[in-house]
């Protein structure tokens, strides 16, 4: 199986998936069960009936007994006189008939095979379903009875008023033994029979039992096989990683969702190993062809690269410039080539600012006849790429190409990965320059790569960041907030006011510039802006403190919480009151007076008027009613900043 097939679970075939195997298992299981249970409640029902039928079988030897019993005590006692015998009439000849209608009611139902309620006490006729060796004895029970039963009338005689008891008594007493034979064999067939019965329904249960066990048996093996050790496997390796044994991989043994799993983990760890190598290797490199060849050799161990290249726009953008290239074949192209900017693929690139992946260069070659890309896939049969723009603080705009001679060779999903490569090559970049110019550089920079997804807004930026300015200033003059407020706060907020939506640079166009209403889903996606923002700073200052210093501190503040409301209803993290930092409070205020002011694609700029009515109506709501205030207070300034900058 080739290993592109595990990275996803559509890969795997529908009966080796383990959510098509587990639930098969289990309803054999229960279907099993099931059909144990049903086999044995009918069982228990039919011994019931057997119960019944050996219980009648039983009446046949009592009532057969009974009848010599009582015969030889008459016989003994026979009557001499009319008044002796006109009481056995009511005695002997009463219990006589009772007996013989009893076992003739029996055997009658025995000889239909149905048997009444009257007979069993049971809730339902019964219908009886004998062997053949029941049957066959039944038939000459019944012989013997009907031969018993005639003889018998023959010997009380016509009279019905004074049958003759004392012949009858001498004929059952003849007729008693072979009655009883009979009897008795009738009852000795009849349990030989649920005898057999009982036997197949123990060996039936034994059957079920051991069924049960090889299922239960099997899936436990399943379950160690297919899961448990898997699984077990993929936290051993998980937590092999975690201490840093970035090169372990866990072995794969079949297909399964968990094979997938394990894959994945194996790829997670490949990256993780390329990113801490690669992190190590840039930091330690001196040169741009040093870091380019580093990134060269690391990558590789992810994806395919034949070529590397650094291309640089000029300050007036109307070139494209191969500054760096680095390749493990022969190349047509060489450092220092020169193409047309305007009109070519890399500058709707970086127009757009994000990773672009080309799986088939050919498609691009008659749009963009002249560009480098074209010239790699004609000249050095180059047939995918992969751009990654880059900013610096002494190169605006620079991209950096990887190209391969494969089709497809770069996976979208690794985008975040050839990012992270881009940091580290800025890192390297800008690890010589100046600090002071580092930090303007930065926030100029990121300023720009916010505003650059949303090109519709004007100088909102400039605009907003001044208005945050005026209203820090003001704060500091009168407001219970006067002394957090110094010269450098005021400046960073000046500086770090423009970032405050740098975290959608980490939201796609598709949402970001969606002209229509957003759905939940997409509104849900948006709104992790802030935490993208946030993030992104805390590395600037993470690298900052590397070296002693704290930078961006108020930029995270703005970053992370300008979408939170005063009385705790915003977004991220649903801050209340002066939980919010002050610095995302003020800019909070500036940046919806602006957008209110200011024209969209999706709406109109509204009035002054209006949009103070809103910030009144939302004081204590949305903003903090102090800054409300401080931004009343400086409504002159705010409105000269207005009528000079306005976007409407």
């Amino acid at each position: 199986m080739d290993k592109q097939q595990f990275l996803s679970a559509q890969h795997i075939s529908w009966y080796k998936r383990l959510q098509f195997q587990i639930p098969i298992t289990i309803l054999a299981l229960f279907t099993l069960l099931t059909s144990a249970i049903v086999f044995t409640l009918i069982s228990v029902n039919a011994r019931q009936h057997d119960y019944a039928i050996l219980n009648l079988s039983g009446q046949l030897r009592v009532i057969a007994n009974n009848l010599h019993n009582q015969s030889r005590q008459y016989k003994a006692n026979a009557p001499r006189d009319y008044p002796s015998y006109y009481r056995d009439l009511k005695l002997y000849n009463r219990q006589l008939n009772n007996q013989v209608n009893q076992y003739d009611e029996i055997i009658q139902a025995f000889k239909k095979r149905e048997i009444g309620t009257g007979l069993t006490g049971l809730e339902s006729d019964l219908k009886c379903n004998w062997d053949q060796q029941s049957i066959n004895q039944l038939d000459q029970t019944v012989i013997e009875w009907e031969n018993f039963k005639s003889g018998l009338t023959m010997a009380l005689g016509s009279d019905k008023q004074e049958p003759r008891l004392e012949y009858a008594a001498e004929f059952i007493l003849k007729q008693a033994v072979s009655l009883n034979q009979s009897t008795d064999a009738l009852t000795t067939s009849f349990r030989a029979m649920m005898q057999q019965k009982l036997d197949n329904l123990i060996l039936t249960v034994k059957g079920l039992l051991f069924l049960s066990a090889i299922i239960s048996i099997g899936i436990f093996l399943l379950f160690y096989l297919r899961i448990q050790k898997p699984l077990n496997d993929n936290i051993k390796g998980i937590q092999q990683i975690s201490n840093g044994e970035l090169e372990h991989r866990i072995h794969t043994r079949d297909e399964s969702e968990l094979s997938v799993l394990s894959h994945t983990i194996n790829n997670m760890a490949t990256s993780l190993h390329a990113i801490f190598k690669l992190t190590s290797d840039v930091n330690s490199t001196n040169t741009v062809d040093e870091t380019l060849q580093t990134v060269f050799r690391e990558f590789n161990t992810i994806s395919p690269i034949n070529w590397a290249g650094i291309f640089s726009v000029n300050a007036n953008r109307t070139r494209i410039k191969l500054d760096r290239m680095f390749s493990d074949v022969d190349s047509h192209l060489n450092e220092g080539a020169e193409f047309d900017y305007n009109g070519s693929y890399m500058a709707s690139l970086l127009d757009e600012n994000k990773i672009t992946i080309i799986d088939n260069i050919a498609n691009i070659t008659d749009q963009y006849p002249n560009s480098a890309l074209t010239k790699l896939h004609t000249d050095d049969k180059l047939n995918s790429a992969l751009l990654l723009p880059l900013t610096t603080s002494f190169k605006d705009d620079s991209v950096i190409v990887f190209a391969s001679h494969e089709l497809g060779a770069y996976d979208s999903s690794k985008s975040g990965l050839i990012r992270f490569i881009g940091d580290q090559l800025n890192h390297s970049f800008e690890k010589n320059v100046v600090m002071e110019n580092l930090v303007i550089s930065a926030v100029e920079g990121l300023a720009t790569l916010a505003e650059s997804r949303d090109p519709e807004t004007g100088d909102h930026l400039l605009r907003m960041s001044i208005y945050s300015s005026i209203i820090t200033q003001q704060l500091r003059r009168n407001s219970p907030y006067a002394a957090k407020i110094d010269n450098r706060y005021i400046r960073d907020i000046l500086r770090f006011a423009p970032m405050h939506d740098i975290g959608k640079v980490g939201i796609e166009d598709s949402i970001l510039l969606k002209p229509g209403r957003l759905t939940d889903e997409e509104r849900n996606i948006m709104q992790q802006h802030p935490l993208i923002g946030g993030d992104v700073l805390r590395r600037c200052e993470a690298q900052m403190n590397q070296v002693g210093l704290s930078i961006f501190k108020i930029g995270i503040e703005i970053a992370d919480a300008h979408h939170e409301k005063y009385n705790g209803t915003g977004y991220p993290n649903q801050l209340k009151g002066t939980d919010i930092p002050l610095a995302a409070r003020i800019v909070a205020v500036a940046d919806v007076f602006d957008a209110l002011t200011s024209r969209r694609p999706y709406k109109e700029a509204w009035s002054v008027d209006k949009a103070l009515e809103l910030l009144a109506e939302e004081s204590g709501q949305h903003f903090d009613p102090v800054i409300v205030t401080a931004f009343n207070e400086a409504i002159d300034d705010i409105m000269e900043i207005y009528h000079k900058h306005k976007h409407v």
